[in-house]
């Protein structure tokens, strides 16, 4: 799913996956997420056109449950990862790791965000995909993380580095 990217936009809210409404509608933040959003904007004075509105995760996960498909990769590849480890001792090279739809979309989502101040991120997904912190969404709510993103496309991270 495209994001909204609306002209002048100075401020940019990340959500985690498009929900089945983002999806029928073709636009971010249409559904149930976009009334509390709306809410907490509303009233500092910012309209739905003054924002540049995007997810994590640019496609539906499949059953719309991204933490379950989440769970579901970590398995495999820590199967994977025991498998490896067997197969290095015979001399027989690794098998690949499978990537996470969060590491798949991390540069289009590092492009997307280069040019914005203000983040807002909406989700633990959100949160620890954009900042690389390990820390809960309940961690941060209200607070503010200081810094600027940085990318780097070599182990495909994104955090937030110095002010």
């Amino acid at each position: 799913m495209p994001p909204e990217a609306n002209e002048g936009a100075r401020i940019a809210v990340v959500g985690d996956s498009p929900g089945d409404v983002e999806v029928r509608e073709g636009r971010p933040f249409v559904g149930p997420s976009n009334q509390e959003a709306m809410r907490a904007l509303s009233a500092q004075g910012v309209r739905r056109g003054d924002v540049y509105w995007t997810t994590t995760v640019a496609c539906q996960p499949p059953g719309n449950d991204l933490k379950r498909l989440l769970a579901q990769i970590q398995s495999r590849n820590s199967e994977k990862r025991q498998e490896n480890a067997r197969r290095a001792k015979d001399g027989y090279p690794a098998l690949p790791l499978e990537p996470s739809p969060i590491d798949c979309c991390r540069p289009r989502l590092a492009a997307e965000l280069a040019r914005f101040d203000q983040i807002i991120l909406m989700g633990s997904t959100a949160v620890k995909a954009v900042t690389g912190a390990g820390a809960s969404i309940l961690d941060l709510r209200g607070g503010m993380i200081e810094g600027r993103l940085h990318y780097d496309p070599a182990p495909n991270s994104l955090r937030v580095v110095g002010s």
